[in-house]
């Protein structure tokens, strides 16, 4: 239940970061966005831009943190099982400090840190699709690629 609460979260946040750009300003009118024209100048695109992303970063860190750490299906918890989610929480806890950082930057705008946005979105991704591959890693034990096998026999 919990699992598709973030989901739906998430997918509803990931919509509200594509539809509300940080800076509309010289894309309205016909050629790229339909915009209203106060959009242009209006704050509130941004606010709604960065809350969205800011629920979608917490919601991957919850799916690490809790929903990829739960046991699998009538399988004991054994030593991979436990690699995995140390492997779980360590993205979690990357992704929780990245999401914290971008917040202290942008409450401190007097730090003036270049392309923090883009460094800190990157090192939430990253360990998010890191996790998201190992959890849907399981049919790679019994691929045809020897190169998969040897990549998750660590993990699987």
């Amino acid at each position: 239940m919990l699992e598709n609460w973030l989901a739906n979260i998430a997918g509803f946040c990931a919509a509200g970061v594509a539809i509300f750009p940080t800076n509309a300003k010289g894309f309205s009118g016909n050629q790229f966005l339909n915009l209203p024209e106060w959009a242009e100048t209006s704050s509130l695109w941004s606010i709604l831009h960065y809350i969205s992303a800011t629920v979608l970063f917490l919601c991957f860190a919850l799916f690490c943190l809790i929903i990829f750490q739960k046991p699998d299906r009538n399988k004991p918890i054994d030593e991979k099982k436990l690699r995995r989610n140390k492997i779980y929480r360590i993205c979690s806890y990357i992704m929780s400090a990245s999401i914290l950082s971008m917040a202290t930057i942008a409450i401190f705008k007097d730090l003036n840190f270049t392309y923090s946005t883009l460094i800190f979105e990157t090192t939430t991704l990253i360990p998010f699709g890191i996790s998201w591959l190992i959890k849907g890693s399981y049919t790679w034990q019994f691929s045809k690629s020897e190169v998969l096998k040897m990549i998750i026999s660590p993990l699987r």
